[in-house]
């Protein structure tokens, strides 16, 4: 049987040497996931050069072809964000638009 992953796209504002409130949580949810044998991966998105656009390669050095590839293969994708007067980070809006400018979705 395969193994069942799970992606965790952190949208925090802050890059993995600053602490993560969003990631902290993420950390939670994926130790429950653990104990159900689920393979856990976390990507903060702060730390890639994500480009705006609704495309899948946007070139000029974008690693969201990266990140895509990670979403492909999970089985389970979870998207965190700091919430700021109910709104979602600029990046998780980013995140959001380029999964929507998948041509195979």
């Amino acid at each position: 049987m395969e193994n069942i992953k799970a992606l965790f796209l952190n949208c925090s504002l802050k890059g993995s040497e600053d602490v993560s409130n969003t990631q902290a949580l993420m950390d939670e949810v994926a130790e429950v996931l653990k104990t159900n044998q689920v393979e856990c991966e976390s990507v903060r998105i702060a730390d890639y050069h994500v480009a705006y656009g609704i495309t899948t390669d946007a070139g000029d050095g974008d690693q969201w072809p990266e990140i895509l590839t990670k979403i492909k293969h999970a089985n389970i994708v979870v998207v965190g964000t700091p919430l700021w007067i109910g709104e979602k980070s600029s990046i998780a809006k980013k995140v959001l638009e380029r999964i929507n400018g998948r041509p195979d979705k």
